[in-house]
């Protein structure tokens, strides 16, 4: 597959990290021994440490954890969408595609999950299918800023500039951190810049 590299400096990459990064990793810190490490010995254990590996960087120990998940729970929804959060970071994107749609196959209704492989989507420059999975997202998450704006991005990227500035500022009326607020107002000048040439 042809990859469309978008920038991983963006807010819309961040948004997606925050997302991936769930509370699992604050409630493991707190059960890890004095050489930092613990063996699990039930999913919830393995899904907590890999949640730790991935908040670090360490890739493929959360790999092999939410492995370890999913051999006890095949059908555990979050393990499958944070080891595709992790073979995304990877650049394992076939990969990543895979577990986000076993994912939507048990529920096809979570509007995280259908944010993590629009995002996939439009990394790859499938903008199409990225709106789609964030048309639905924003439909079963309406309060949730993240499809809106990484829908904005998406129209952004393909110069549909009124929906890219509609989409930023719905987010803004959905309680944005102030980085969000940066970001956004940053792309809709750039949008405004865009059409001022």
């Amino acid at each position: 597959m042809n990859r469309k590299t978008i920038t991983v400096k963006t807010a819309a990459f961040a948004f997606l990290l925050a997302v991936c990064a769930s509370a699992a990793y604050a409630e493991g810190l707190a059960d890890r021994d004095a050489s930092g490490v613990r063996t699990p010995q039930t999913a919830e254990g393995f899904f907590e440490r890999g949640n730790i590996y991935f908040h670090n960087g360490e890739l493929d120990l959360a790999i092999a954890d939410f492995n370890a998940v999913l051999e006890i729970e095949p059908n555990d929804v979050h393990a499958l969408y944070e080891r595709a959060c992790s073979y995304f970071f990877k650049s394992k994107y076939d990969l990543a595609l895979t577990d986000y749609n076993a994912a939507l196959e048990i529920q096809p209704n979570n509007s995280m999950i259908l944010n993590g492989r629009g995002f996939l989507f439009m990394n790859d420059g499938k903008y199409d299918l990225a709106i789609k999975d964030f048309n639905q997202a924003i439909l079963f998450s309406p309060d949730d800023i993240t499809p809106y704006v990484n829908r904005g991005y998406a129209y952004l990227e393909m110069k549909d500039w009124n929906r890219a500035i509609a989409d930023f500022e719905t987010a803004l009326t959905l309680n944005p951190t102030k980085e969000h607020i940066a970001a956004i107002e940053r792309w809709i000048n750039d949008i405004k810049e865009e059409r001022g040439r």
